[in-house]
């Protein structure tokens, strides 16, 4: 009678840890599952416009994005030979397993510009490409044109330093 008395509170820690270890598991510690891409860091953009909104004539351009860990991002955008840049601000958002939704805010001299991006991974978690949208906003945040285009970003990387 002691021993069943015994034996089952035993029992039942080993399968409270045994449910523990499994639940804690890593799922990439043995190699087997590929790990989850993530947004946080900083991206190189290049970007294509494949239908300007009326205007503009540039339609390749390069961005630079920040994202963070807590879903905020923050961006500037420039081309080459051009005497203005766009800043902006946002949100990025995971969609799926290699899939982000981002949205930001870019402030342009003489326009205020909202993009939203829709971007997946491919075989690289250093590189993505993607689609997005851009609308022009008048004073009370109404789109009064817009453009779409696709972007391919590469995740920068640190150099060292050598001597």
């Amino acid at each position: 009678m002691k021993t069943k008395q015994l034996l089952w509170p035993a029992i039942t820690v080993a399968g409270i840890a045994l449910l523990i270890r499994i639940v804690s598991a890593q799922p990439n510690s043995d190699g087997s599952h590929p790990a989850l891409p993530h947004l946080a860091g900083t991206w190189i953009n290049q970007v294509m416009i494949s239908d300007p909104p009326p205007g503009v004539t540039n339609t390749s351009y390069q961005t630079l994005i920040t994202c963070n860990a807590d879903g905020g991002l923050t961006e500037t955008s420039w081309s080459a030979g051009a005497t203005t840049i766009g800043n902006g601000h946002g949100r990025w958002d995971r969609r799926g397993h290699a899939e982000f939704a981002l949205t930001a805010i870019a402030i342009w001299p003489g326009a205020v510009l909202k993009g939203r991006s829709s971007i997946i991974f491919g075989s690289s978690p250093d590189e993505y490409t993607g689609i997005f949208r851009v609308d022009v906003l008048d004073a009370e945040g109404n789109s009064i044109a817009s453009g779409s285009g696709t972007l391919l970003g590469r995740r920068l990387q640190a150099e060292p330093l050598t001597y």
